[in-house]
C-alpha cells in the first residue's frame, strides 16, 4: 500500500475509534443513587480476574473504558477492529517505532487505550512505514502523558484527563439534591465522603457513585443501596 493511502486510512480510524468518556447517567433524589461507572470491593462476591463487585449495580465491572476479556483474564480497553488490508499486506500495531506487533487480539499493543496505532503495511516495508507514521524525534510530554501522532499532542490513556501534573480519572458530576439533602460519593457501603471533586471516591474511575442523602442517614442508604 502507499503510505499515502496507509495513513489516511489510520487518520480516519483513529478519528472513529476515539472513546467517550463515560459520564454519571442520572442525578438522583431522596437517596436513590445515580449509576457513576461502579462500585468497590469485593467482599463476599466471586469475580473473575481483576473485576470487583460493584454493589450499587449488582454484577462484576472493569476500570471506566476497560471490559473484561475471558481470553486474557483480565479488564483492558476493548482491542482496535481489524482494518481490511491489501494483497501482500500484513495488519500491525504499533505504540512506537520500536514497539509493534503484527495484529493479535491478546497484545496490548493492539488496544484502544488511546496510546496504539493499526495499519496495513507489508512485512519487508514496515521498518520504512513506521518511522514515517511515528517521525523522530519523540516529543516530550509533561507528566505521565504521552504524544499522540495522529492527535499530533500530548494525551492520556484513554478515559483519562491531564490534572495537576499527572493524568487521572476526572471527577463524576455532582447530583443535584433537594433541600435538606447533601451530595455524597461512595466507593461501596463503607467508605464513602461528602462530594469533592478532588477526593478519590469521587471519581469516575469504575469503583464510585454519587448520590443524594440527609446527612443523618448516610451510613444506612450506602449499606442499604449496596446490599439489595
Amino acid at each position: 500500500m502507499h503510505f499515502t493511502n496507509a495513513l489516511a486510512i489510520l487518520t480516519a480510524f483513529a478519528s472513529s475509534a476515539v472513546m467517550a468518556v463515560p459520564s454519571n447517567l442520572g442525578n438522583s433524589h431522596n437517596g436513590v443513587f445515580a449509576r457513576g461507572g461502579g462500585g468497590g470491593g469485593g467482599g463476599d462476591h466471586s469475580c473473575k480476574g481483576d473485576q470487583w463487585y460493584v454493589g450499587w449495580d449488582k454484577k462484576c465491572a472493569c476500570p471506566t473504558g476497560c471490559e473484561y476479556d475471558e481470553a486474557v483474564g483480565k479488564c483492558h480497553y476493548p482491542t482496535h477492529p481489524p482494518l481490511t488490508c491489501g494483497y501482500g499486506e500484513l495488519l500491525w500495531c504499533a505504540r512506537s517505532a520500536t514497539d509493534y506487533c503484527q495484529y493479535d487480539v491478546k497484545d496490548e499493543r493492539c488496544w484502544a487505550d488511546g496510546r496504539s496505532q493499526i495499519f496495513c503495511a507489508a512485512e519487508v516495508e514496515i521498518t520504512i512505514i513506521i518511522i514515517e507514521i511515528f517521525p523522530p524525534p519523540i516529543p516530550t510530554c509533561e507528566g505521565d502523558q504521552h504524544y499522540d501522532y495522529s492527535a499530533k499532542q500530548c494525551v492520556c490513556e484513554t478515559g483519562k484527563v491531564f490534572t495537576n501534573g499527572k493524568c487521572g480519572y476526572p471527577p463524576l458530576p455532582p447530583p443535584i439534591c433537594s433541600y435538606g439533602e447533601k451530595a455524597y460519593c461512595a466507593k461501596d457501603k463503607d467508605s464513602y465522603c461528602a462530594y469533592d471533586a478532588g477526593n478519590a471516591y469521587c471519581l469516575a474511575d469504575g469503583h464510585n457513585t454519587v448520590f443524594c442523602c440527609a446527612p443523618p442517614k448516610i451510613k444506612e442508604v450506602c449499606a442499604q443501596k449496596w446490599d439489595y
